[in-house]
């Protein structure tokens, strides 16, 4: 994505799901917090994922 400004902000995200004794059945969602290292403009960017990895335990 790019700010404002025009710079260039790229996020990543990993994360692993471990789960026991029930199923995961929603995505995972989080909302993050930025400050452009440019013009120092501050923003929330969503961040909503169904790609992730759960472990069933046996």
């Amino acid at each position: 994505m790019k700010c404002k400004c025009g710079n260039q902000i790229d996020v990543k995200m990993a994360s692993r799901v471990h789960c026991s004794g029930a199923k995961l059945l929603t995505s995972l969602t989080t909302i993050l917090t930025l400050e452009c290292l440019d013009c120092g403009e501050k923003f929330q960017i969503p961040i909503s994922s169904s790609d992730y990895v759960a472990k069933e335990d046996e």
